[in-house]
């Protein structure tokens, strides 16, 4: 079984963002939303109805995202008619490029040089290595780059609060440039790309704002455009409801769970890693909708085409069997991402250092916050030990209790229908979710420090509130390990 079968941790970055929306986007799209997005105040502790719920939230929070998002939207249909009508593919790629520019624009203003000039510089360091020399590690070199340049800007060229605003989208752009240079090394992209191929992959509308990454030959889908049918329409129109209804959970709904009553700090640690889980669920679907509207993310078969890009799996989030599902179906463009090009470089290393090394670079891509850092690395080793731990059980008592469900005809003896294997698995669940709400907890709704990015005290101040009971748990887990 292969053990590193999931991405990224649900942290991406979204800072910028006002008091009543804690940390929810603190992921790949901090700060496209202006400071007054969500100025409706902390839920107050007296008594509300469900209609003043619905209409001083629900409705101007719907309201408010539906016209933030529809310019974006409205550009991947453009350029989702011209791709249609059939124009040269060097039109379609510089029609792409632009589109995604203005998006850029829109959201960030002139912050969108900073990814201009990051885009730039790997077309031109890519080409020389390609035309001039016989480097075979591409990928490595370009990747150094992408992580020098992503460092000098934060730390040189541009202030904390303008660097949080775009760090998502540096993420996404500097996932591309690297993959595609891997792609080139081992010959999966045959063709090297001309400026407007690549400019249009790069800042193609569909993913540049929200994500998702695609690898190269995915974003090539636009130049095999499919039918415009009420199957695409419906697929839009299904995520961007979904989308929708995330946002509110996680705006209107889940803040004013402890008007009820219920304040212990493990409780009020778990509503508020769980108001930063349906955020990222609406950035998530979101991607999915822009994605498909500017039509990309379908498998097609001879007689059908099937719309089926997924950026994250909630169910298996909010109801985990383990850690390693839960960090699998978070972002699964990125564990891809993080699976194929970083983990089975370096798995050569050992499984251990090839999950750390793994980790490492998804923090140090995300930027200089050490949050994210210690919230990254504290999961890779929560997910090691958690692996190896149900490994071990498995083998013991010849029960189908790993982190990843066995199959049918696995050789266990006792199967999952087993009440005690239920019961075994179930128990791994809750203490996943008890994992999720410790590690989550710091994303609190202190709008200064979004701005200017979390620090170590804010981190560990927040942990130290949890006694850093689960690391405890997971280092006793270790333990236990180690001694069967």
């Amino acid at each position: 079984m292969d053990y590193m079968d999931y991405g990224d941790y649900p942290y991406v970055d979204y800072d910028n963002l006002p008091d009543v929306v804690p940390d929810e986007y603190y992921y790949d799209n901090q700060g496209m939303f202006p400071p007054d997005y969500y100025d409706y105040g902390e839920p107050e502790q007296t008594a509300w109805s469900y209609q003043d719920l619905f209409y001083e939230c629900s409705i101007p929070t719907s309201q408010q995202a539906l016209q933030i998002v529809s310019p974006l939207l409205l550009l991947c249909v453009g350029f989702r008619l011209v791709a249609y009508v059939g124009y040269p593919g060097s039109i379609v790629h510089l029609l792409s490029s632009v589109c995604g520019l203005i998006s850029l624009y829109l959201f960030f203003e002139w912050n969108l040089l900073h990814l201009v000039y990051m885009g730039v510089l790997g077309y031109v360091v890519l080409w020389f290595l390609h035309n001039y020399t016989d480097i075979r590690y591409k990928g490595a070199v370009l990747a150094f780059v992408c992580v020098l340049f992503l460092i000098i800007w934060e730390v040189f060229i541009v202030d904390n609060v303008q660097w949080h605003r775009i760090r998502g989208a540096q993420l996404i752009l500097a996932m591309k440039m690297i993959s595609l240079a891997i792609d080139l090394d081992q010959g999966t992209v045959v063709e090297f790309p001309n400026p407007l191929q690549y400019l249009g992959y790069c800042y193609f509308v569909g993913s540049v704002i929200f994500g998702p990454w695609l690898r190269y030959k995915d974003y090539c889908q636009v130049e095999n455009p499919v039918d415009m049918n009420v199957s695409w329409i419906w697929e839009v129109l299904k995520r961007c409801v979904k989308s929708v209804i995330c946002l509110n959970m996680s705006v209107c709904i889940i803040p004013i769970m402890s008007t009820f009553g219920a304040t212990h700090k493990w409780f009020l640690a778990y509503q508020d890693a769980m108001s930063f889980r349906f955020s990222h669920y609406f950035i998530s679907f979101m991607s999915e909708a822009s994605c498909i509207t500017a039509g990309v993310g379908f498998t097609q078969s001879e007689n059908d085409v099937t719309w089926d890009l997924s950026v994250a799996k909630p169910m298996n989030i909010e109801m985990p069997r383990s850690l390693v599902e839960v960090v699998t179906s978070w972002n699964l463009p990125m564990h891809t991402f993080l699976k194929n090009y970083i983990f089975k470089t370096a798995r050569t290393l050992g499984t251990f250092p090839a999950i750390i090394l793994t980790y490492a670079a998804s923090a140090i891509l995300h930027g200089l916050n050490f949050q994210l850092a210690a919230v990254l690395l504290s999961l890779g080793f929560y997910s090691y030990v958690e692996y190896v731990l149900r490994k071990r059980l498995s083998e013991i008592f010849s029960a189908c209790v790993l982190a990843k469900k066995c199959n049918p005809d696995c050789t266990h003896r006792h199967k999952e229908t087993s009440i005690i294997v239920f019961v075994a698995n179930l128990l791994f669940g809750f203490l996943a979710v008890f994992h999720l709400a410790y590690l989550g907890v710091m994303f609190d709704s202190n709008s200064q420090a979004q701005e200017e990015g979390y620090n170590m005290g804010h981190t560990l101040g927040k942990w130290s509130q949890l006694d850093y009971a689960s690391h405890y748990v997971v280092l006793c887990s270790f333990i236990f390990y180690k001694l069967i």
